[in-house]
């Protein structure tokens, strides 16, 4: 393996990793806020969300329900900037075909609108900032995810998971 690829890979696991731990945290802060306790009437979420939540309790309660999700979501544009640069990188060791070119091109704009409107949600304070680009950010980085995804596993990339994952988000995202 070139040094080109290790730096792909080391690029992105970092925030993989870290979006790991942060997004069940930054879930549970969440429903502890006035617009998140709603999340709490599916029994799914409940099941797992409550004794997690006692488990994690000094991780929750440091400030406010607000503060502390406001804080967590601080992490989100980083950790999608650094997934950016860990696409681009992966992208130009590839010669795409034509579907999976429209993956990248719907992808890549997605993801960087997605961190635009978080970084205005969660850094400014903007509430109108995800709606205005976060929201059509990411519609749009499903839909290329989707494209990306058929494309890579098609081609037979590896490891299988990513475009797996990619195929996965929004099942795994929606309620």
């Amino acid at each position: 393996m070139d040094h080109e690829h290790r730096l792909v890979r080391a690029t992105a696991w970092v925030p993989t990793g870290t979006a790991v731990v942060l997004a069940p945290l930054h879930a549970l802060a969440r429903f502890a806020t006035s617009d998140g306790k709603e999340d709490l009437d599916s029994g799914v979420v409940r099941f797992w969300a409550e004794p997690v939540a006692r488990a994690l309790r000094p991780l929750l309660d440091w400030s406010d329900t607000d503060t502390v999700y406001r804080a967590y979501g601080k992490a989100w544009p980083v950790l999608i900037a650094a997934t950016i640069v860990s696409a681009v990188l992966v992208r130009g060791s590839r010669r795409p075909g034509r579907l999976e070119r429209w993956g990248w091109r719907l992808t890549l704009p997605g993801l960087t609108l997605m961190a635009l409107g978080l970084f205005g949600f969660f850094w400014i304070g903007l509430d109108i900032a995800y709606l205005v680009a976060g929201l059509p950010g990411f519609l749009l980085a499903v839909a290329g995810s989707v494209l990306l995804g058929i494309a890579l596993l098609r081609d037979g990339f590896r490891p299988w998971l990513v475009p797996a994952l990619l195929l996965g988000w929004l099942p795994l995202t929606s309620r």
